[in-house]
């Protein structure tokens, strides 16, 4: 036995073969329970607008984005200057950027 196939266990690699394993995993995952499949999309057909966030250092076109986008935020007044995070899905601002907040 190949030392590197060594500690696999009684029915890994050795006994089995890679190829038979592989067609065991296959069929194990094309016979799973239709619930662990991804479900129908929705329909976002009632969803027709849409908001422009500009950003305030953008890039000339063209040019590469050398760091993360900011956005002007405003709520009564005052613009409040937020870094884009382009890894989620909203923005987070602090209740004391929000003037008047308790009367929302």
């Amino acid at each position: 036995m190949s030392p590197r196939l060594r500690g696999i266990g009684r029915f890994g690699a050795s006994r089995f073969g890679t190829r038979r394993f592989a067609v065991l995993a296959l069929l194990a995952g094309l016979t799973a329970p239709t619930g662990a499949r991804a479900a129908e999309a929705p329909d976002l057909a009632a969803y027709t607008t849409a908001t422009f966030l500009p950003y305030l250092d953008a890039p000339l076109s063209g040019a590469a984005m050398t760091r993360p986008p900011s956005l002007g935020l405003s709520f009564g007044g005052r613009t409040v200057r937020a870094v884009m995070d382009t890894g989620s899905t909203g923005i987070v601002v602090a209740a004391r950027a929000i003037p008047n907040l308790a009367r929302l």
